[in-house]
């Protein structure tokens, strides 16, 4: 049984840069639910806006 695995890499441009969620989606071509998932286990954590 063969396991092929994704491995994702990126670059880090402008770690000032803020990305509603939205434009998140967009930027990374996936579904705002499936960031959803993400942010539910801890995988990336969402700035709380004042």
């Amino acid at each position: 049984m063969k396991r092929e695995e994704e491995i994702l890499t990126g670059l880090l441009l402008d770690d000032e840069c803020l990305l509603t969620l939205g434009e998140l989606s967009r930027a990374c071509r996936v579904h705002a639910e499936w960031i959803g998932e993400l942010v539910e286990q801890g995988i990336i954590e969402p700035l709380q806006q004042v």
